[in-house]
């Protein structure tokens, strides 16, 4: 991936870009490795807006990581423990949504 080469050359401004055009396209497509990009995405953008001393911008970049992980995690915790008509095709259909299934 291109930011990941960015990065590491200290080309900051260029990898953040990078980074947050990559995630603005991958933001509303359900798929599972696409929702893990989504994830990497923003740390990837979240360090390089440390990087360039952008602090609330990468707090931004961590929240939108953090929120996609919970997301996942709620999903899978709910599909391992669900119990009741409630935990059938809906939570299912859900998983499939998150990519968790």
């Amino acid at each position: 991936m291109r930011t990941h080469a960015l990065l590491p050359a200290g080309v900051y401004d260029a990898a953040l870009k990078s980074t947050e055009r990559a995630a603005d396209r991958l933001q509303h497509v359900p798929d599972g490795p696409a929702v893990e990009l989504y994830g990497m995405l923003h740390l990837s953008a979240a360090l390089a807006a440390v990087s360039l001393n952008r602090f609330e911008h990468a707090e931004s970049h961590l929240g939108e990581a953090a929120e996609t992980a919970l997301v996942r995690e709620s999903v899978s915790h709910l599909l391992s423990h669900g119990r009741g008509p409630w935990a059938g095709r809906d939570l299912r259909g859900l998983a499939y949504r998150f990519g968790v299934a």
